[in-house]
């Protein structure tokens, strides 16, 4: 994935860390200290994920794709809770859509699936590792 996806790659690694405990926080949950409800996280997905966004028939004609392929790049915005963000390759768009199928054999270091690994992954997963290592010292 292109570099210009730095921002949402943080933010959706945010997204799922504030929804799991914290050990400066003795364990407790952000999320559920902000809301005082459980967090649901059965809605999570991995970044970079391939999608099959479905188009609706207002918006094609007859005989045209019912989806069209795109990457998972974030959760919904302030306006659009349930909503996934995903970027679209072929127009250079990112939109929000609820109607997804997510094709989540591929791994963002490039290791597993059936993807071809770019630099920003390789440079991500550099990242994350070097993150890693730095919390066990």
């Amino acid at each position: 994935m292109h570099h210009r996806f730095w921002e949402d790659a943080v933010a959706t690694t945010c997204y799922p860390q504030n929804r799991s405990p914290h050990r400066a926080l003795q364990g407790a949950i952000p999320f559920t200290l902000w809301y005082e409800q459980s967090p649901n996280v059965s809605h999570l997905k991995v970044f970079g994920a391939i999608t099959y966004t479905y188009i609706q028939s207002k918006n094609r004609s007859k005989l045209e794709n019912h989806c069209t392929k795109g990457r998972f790049i974030g959760y919904g915005n302030l306006y659009r809770v349930n909503a996934y963000r995903i970027y679209l390759p072929q127009s250079g768009k990112i939109v929000f859509s609820q109607s997804i199928k997510f094709d989540e054999e591929f791994v963002i270091c490039g290791q597993v699936g059936r993807s071809e690994t770019s630099s920003l992954e390789g440079t991500l997963c550099d990242i994350f590792q070097h993150m890693a290592a730095t919390r066990e010292k």
